[in-house]
């Protein structure tokens, strides 16, 4: 069984770097990144937009959905065009915490559950990130040389298949559904009462679920007259 599964759905069916280049730290005789001493700062970071290499996911799957639907919204708004699918993925985190693939001596893939209660955006988001170490040989790394290493920018779904080609248990799964449907999955989650008010705690996050249930809105209000005209 691959490692890495994907599904697609039918219009029918409905149910996210400090970048650039980096710096190392010694952990005992060696030096990785990200250092353990500040992968909480690396996830608070990534929570007030600062870019880095973490990948986001969460425990909730109306989180995930929210997400993923909001941003497909928006583009289906602007650019209806542009695309006709969105995704969502999903990853066994429990076999991987059990150490599938830590087991592997070439698997660098690691997981950040950082302290909920110093971030209140995390903690609301039942989050994690995940991320691909890397390392360096330099006592002295420096931007202007080789000991200055660019960051893996691998996508995960061929890094795991990479590193692990014949793996009998699936952790990575792509569920892809046509951005129309974005609509009607904002909907149920709307009324789970999963919006930005609930995702970004606070005045800020209110005023952005009045933003995107205002998006949701118009498109409701377009479809309903392409659909009128296509009747004519």
């Amino acid at each position: 069984m691959p490692h890495v599964v994907e599904f697609q759905y039918s219009r029918d069916f409905l149910p996210y770097r400090l970048s650039g280049y980096y710096n190392t730290a010694q952990i005992g005789h060696s030096r990785i990144w990200l250092p353990y001493e500040i992968v909480e700062v690396a996830a608070l970071a990534q929570h007030y937009g600062v870019l880095t290499r973490l990948l986001d996911w969460t425990f909730d799957l109306n989180v995930a959905i929210y997400f993923a639907v909001v941003k497909a919204m928006k583009i289906y708004m602007k650019e209806p065009e542009k695309i006709d699918r969105f995704v969502l993925w999903a990853l066994n985190y429990g076999e991987l915490s059990r150490g599938l693939l830590r087991g592997c001596a070439e698997s660098k893939l690691r997981f950040i559950i950082p302290n909920y209660a110093n971030n209140p955006n995390l903690s609301a988001q039942k989050g994690l990130h995940s991320y691909i170490e890397a390392a360096t040989e330099s006592d002295f790394p420096n931007p202007l040389n080789s000991n200055y290493a660019k960051i893996n920018r691998e996508r995960l779904d061929e890094y795991i298949n990479k590193t692990f080609p014949n793996g009998k248990t699936t952790v990575l799964y792509k569920f892809s559904f046509p951005i129309s449907e974005s609509v009607e999955a904002f909907d149920k989650i709307l009324r789970l009462n999963y919006t930005a008010a609930r995702i970004y705690p606070g005045y800020a996050g209110t005023a952005k679920a009045m933003d995107e249930i205002e998006l949701y809105k118009a498109i409701k209000r377009r479809n309903e007259v392409t659909d009128y005209e296509t009747q004519i």
